[in-house]
């Protein structure tokens, strides 16, 4: 009688833990539909980057609604990417639209590690606008977008690619609409998107960040003049 309710208490006891371990607080549900980026739109509506679901927002009146989960698939791609897997960070634009990274188009959440080693162009910056409710891919191939932040020109926005160790600027109006350029091209911290850096790449503040280098044998930014960006 033992030896047989002894495998049973076993495989009870596996299961119970497993449970446990995957709805407590650390486990893999609360890892995998974590809130990352946050950002108010003119009317007080709270935007948020839901990893694993999409892009999500709560009104003024508590009311949690989907905005988007996904975008327009790769015209030759072989996976479909149409589904938003890892959207992460975003800022929102003087006319509304909503600008958000999504780190990999390859990888769960709790698989972030293995894009890490990979280091691929996976990611992308995703564009929703509310007044036509499309949502569309602006930039592709990038490596590991976890970042983004409107620029003090309000014509563009800057976004890090982490494991690329590199902060990029887009425009998306102006005389250089829809082309990119570099800001900083070396390893910075790459554990935080560009607000937890505090770099001030974005509104009216100058940027002013000892110890930030812009490339390789250049001086580092914070010494001399402030830079504005």
């Amino acid at each position: 009688m033992v030896a047989i309710l002894m495998p049973l208490w076993a495989s009870y006891l596996v299961k119970v833990i497993a449970w446990r371990s995957i709805l407590s607080d650390g486990g893999i549900i609360n890892w995998a539909l974590e809130p990352l980026g946050l950002s108010f739109d003119a009317q007080q509506n709270l935007y948020v980057c839901v990893g694993g679901m999409g892009l999500y927002r709560v009104t003024r009146d508590r009311q949690v609604e989907k905005v988007t989960d996904e975008t327009n698939r790769s015209m030759f791609s072989v996976i479909d990417d149409s589904r938003l897997k890892l959207a992460d960070d975003l800022d929102i634009a003087p006319d509304g639209r909503i600008f958000f990274s999504e780190a990999t188009v390859r990888y769960e959440m709790h698989e972030w590690p293995t894009d890490a080693l990979e280091g691929r162009g996976n990611g992308r910056i995703i564009c929703y606008d509310p007044r036509t409710r499309e949502t569309t891919t602006v930039l592709r191939n990038l490596i590991f977008p976890n970042g983004i932040a409107l620029a003090s020109d309000r014509q563009s926005i800057l976004f890090a690619e982490t494991w690329g160790c590199s902060i990029k600027r887009y425009w998306f109006e102006g005389p250089k609409k829809g082309t990119v350029e570099i800001v900083i091209d070396i390893a910075v911290d790459l554990r935080q998107p560009v607000r937890a850096r505090r770099l001030e790449l974005c509104g009216s503040r100058p940027v002013h960040a000892p110890g930030l280098w812009r490339g390789r044998g250049a001086r580092p930014l914070g010494w001399g003049p402030r830079h504005q960006v």
